[in-house]
This record gives C-alpha cells, structure tokens and sequence, in this order.
C-alpha cells in the first residue's frame, strides 16, 4: 500500500470537476509562469539503532546489538532477552561516576588466544567510570556515556549507533600490549 500523500481534485457547485491540480494534505503546490510544480513530503524511514540505551530509575538497557554476528550480555542473560526470560538492566551504582558526574556503559570482550571472537568469548555490558580497558587483554568500547545529578543517573547518551566489529592487533615485537579495535 501506498501511502505518500496525493492530491485532491476540486469540485465547483455545477457538480463537473476541475482538472487543475489542487495542494493536499503534505502537498505543495507552485503555480507560475513557467508552469507547475508539485512538491511532496515522504515521511522519513525509521531505523531502529542497535544498542539503544534506555534509562530507569537506577539501571540501563539497551536495544539488541551484535559484535561480529554475537550478542554480549548482562549477567550472562542476551541484552535483548532470551526464552521466557526479559530483556536485563544493568543495575547502576553512583560510585561510578567520575568527578564530573560521568559514567559509562561499555562492552567488554574478552577474545580467545588468537584475537578472535568465538561463541565461548565473554562480551559483557558493564558499568565503569573510565571507557578505556588497561587490561592488554580485554578490549572495552562506550556503549552510552550515563550522567549523574543528585547520586542519580540523570540522562544516557548513546554513543554506538551500528553493530560493531572487533579486531584486535598485536604490537610489533616488544612495542607494547595488544590493541582493540572496534568498528
């Protein structure tokens, strides 16, 4: 079914219709002496962003969200739910939060010995007042930044808008710790 918006004919008292065309609902109508010109408005498309963060009270959820075609979770539940179980919030604790009333929601993944996500890999949604891992072996990107006011989360701020990739890159020899890239 369409349903772009159209124009109405009109209709004089004679009961004969005019065949000019007549601006309707989410038309516009240019007359001049060039000739005609219909302008219409589509409605924008919707799209529903992986990892959308909702905030209660004191938790987060997010919407469903991949990592190379995975799903993390919270306390080992999908964060978009699972058979019979609901969608879980991550509980929020005000000790998190920085000296600026920030906190963050990131995803911590934890490859296997190749650097590669597996089924078996942990991808985790966590609380934490840094959004950077200095753990050479678990990678961690923001999810939402969360701001607090008053020892409450106040607003969330999505931060990831697409499904992510992870990859992750070893130093050349003795430059370092391995890196995590997510993309």
């Amino acid at each position: 079914m369409n349903n772009l918006p159209y124009l109405f004919a009109a209709e004089d008292t004679s009961g004969a219709h005019d065949l000019r065309p007549q601006p309707g609902r989410g038309t516009r109508l240019t007359i001049n002496s060039l000739g005609q010109c219909v302008s219409v408005a589509t409605p924008a498309a919707s799209f529903a962003h992986p990892f959308t963060p909702s905030l209660a009270t004191k938790s987060i959820s997010f919407s469903k969200g991949l990592v190379d075609s995975f799903e993390p979770t919270i306390k080992k539940i999908p964060i978009s739910g699972a058979d019979g179980v609901p969608q879980p919030a991550l509980l929020l604790d005000p000790k998190n939060a920085n000296a600026n009333g920030e906190s963050w929601a990131c995803l911590e993944v934890e490859p296997n010995d190749q650097g590669v996500l597996t089924k078996d890999s942990r991808l985790e949604v966590v609380e934490s007042n840094n959004p950077v891992s200095i753990d050479p072996k678990v990678g961690r990107v923001a999810l939402a930044l969360i701001v607090w006011r008053n020892q409450r989360p106040y607003r969330a701020f999505p931060i990831v808008y697409f499904n992510l990739r992870y990859q992750r890159v070893l130093p050349a020899a003795g430059d370092g710790a391995a890196r995590h890239f997510f993309l």
